[in-house]
């Protein structure tokens, strides 16, 4: 029995071989210069020349490393979410490390842009990145909040405080010194200590009221008029009196 001659089954005879193709060096310069071939469909017709198809990035010689020039720091209590920008502002590098290998991590990138929320902690690192050579920029973090990209977490809020450390028109915030931030914690210590001793003062003035009796609203009025019902009898239980007592003596520590 004689064999119909191939490629003529089914009613494709003189069908054109679509899964090879010369290269047209009009079409395609590049393929025919390179290897006198070209790719269809995911296939490649042998080169009669024996020549090899050389990948465009080995044509184009070694790759170099891509360098950082923004770097933003999601900063965490335990950890810390970073993202890099290359000079175009495309991110080349997300990483997440503690606080001491972020210190180490930046200590051997070359001088860059270090950009963080001015929250807790980020005054330390801005001087300890600055003493390494590198420009520290810290942040209102509401200034950050527009450049979130889509649902918040920690690599997209680095990549959002890379990405506003960009803007020319940017507040930024001013690292503070150690002495600065000496003089901050005892303002801020005072500030607890005053508004325990004005909710000491309201809850003495609640309880006594409980009991009928008013006390005046400024301070030395209040506790004069304190001491004079300590001295005298109270109408009130022998346990409520050592409890007034006891605000009363906590009170004046307090001042």
């Amino acid at each position: 029995m004689r064999l119909p001659p191939r490629g003529t089954h089914l009613g494709q005879a003189n069908r054109p071989e679509t899964g090879y193709v010369d290269a047209d060096p009009q079409r395609h310069p590049t393929l025919s210069l390179q290897t006198g071939r070209t790719i269809r469909y995911g296939m490649v017709r042998p080169s009669t020349t024996g020549a090899m198809m050389v990948p465009e990035w080995k044509r184009r010689g070694p790759m170099t490393k891509p360098v950082i020039s923004v770097l933003g720091v999601d900063l965490g209590k335990n950890s810390c979410s970073v993202a890099g920008l290359d000079a175009a502002g495309a991110v080349i590098m997300r990483r997440r490390m503690t606080r001491e290998g972020l210190i180490k991590f930046v200590s051997k990138l070359p001088q860059c842009v270090v950009a963080m929320e001015a929250c807790c902690g980020a005054h330390f690192l801005a001087r300890t990145f600055q003493s390494h050579g590198h420009s520290v920029r810290l942040m209102s973090p509401e200034y950050v909040q527009p450049y979130v990209k889509a649902q918040k977490t920690d690599d997209r809020d680095a990549e959002a405080i890379a990405e506003a450390a960009t803007r020319p028109t940017m507040r930024l915030v001013t690292p503070k010194s150690e002495a600065q931030l000496d003089l901050q914690i005892l303002h801020r210590a005072r500030a607890r200590l005053v508004a325990e001793r004005t909710r000491l003062t309201n809850q003495l003035r609640a309880v006594l009221l409980e009991r009928g009796i008013i006390l005046p609203q400024r301070r030395g009025p209040l506790i004069r008029r304190l001491d004079d019902l300590m001295g005298g009898d109270l109408p009130i239980s022998a346990r409520m009196l050592r409890l007034l007592r006891d605000l009363r003596d906590e009170w004046a520590e307090l001042d």
